[in-house]
């Protein structure tokens, strides 16, 4: 599980076959032109939207193309990828014992549970 990032480039001048390869990571290229990043992922068209990202962390990214040989990196973008809300279950389940018992007998359990609305007898 993780966060996603969706991609797109204006390519200029359209040429038929050309395979782009977005290369991304979470650490810098580190110099101009450079494709020297950790991942990277071939598609046919100028559009990608990368998966399984990790959330709240700053990504780089880069595109080049291969037309029989292989261009330089386009210049580098960065973003930092949005957190993740998590939530399990659903609300905090209270359970209460009920107050009042006789002396000397033992507190009465509770016999149902109650979830929000919901009842549920135990």
């Amino acid at each position: 599980m993780g966060t996603t990032a969706t991609l797109s480039w204006d390519p200029g001048e359209e040429h038929a076959g050309v395979i782009y390869t977005v290369h991304y990571g979470k650490n810098s290229s580190g110099e101009p032109g450079s494709c020297n990043y950790e991942h990277a992922v071939d598609v046919a068209e100028p559009f990608v939207i990368l998966t399984g990202l990790e959330p709240n962390t700053h990504y780089y990214f880069s595109v080049s193309a291969f037309n029989g040989q292989r261009s330089q990196c386009s210049n580098e973008v960065s973003k930092v990828t949005p957190e993740m809300e998590l939530q399990i279950g659903d609300t905090p389940v209270k359970v209460e014992e009920s107050q009042g018992e006789p002396e000397g007998r033992p507190p009465v359990r509770p016999q149902e549970l109650r979830i929000g609305e919901n009842r549920v007898k135990l």
